[in-house]
């Protein structure tokens, strides 16, 4: 991840699904049983719907980290 400090932004390299399972994984507790449960390119499209995340490339995404 690279972190640019006056923008307020982490460029991060996968697909946008990869990076909202990360979030979802590091930050939630989420029981064994609902794991096959969760969409996470539901989550990721989301997340570019409002803004939080920028797929610029297929393998690059920008966000802010200052929304979560």
């Amino acid at each position: 991840m690279l972190w640019n400090a006056t923008k307020k932004s982490a460029s991060l390299n996968g697909p946008a699904k990869d990076y909202a399972y990360d979030l979802i994984e590091e930050t939630t507790k989420i029981p064994e049983n609902l794991r096959y449960y969760i969409d996470y390119d539901a989550i990721a499209r989301d997340m570019k719907i409002n803004g939080e995340i920028i797929e610029i490339d297929h393998d690059l995404i920008v966000t802010n980290a200052n929304e979560f």
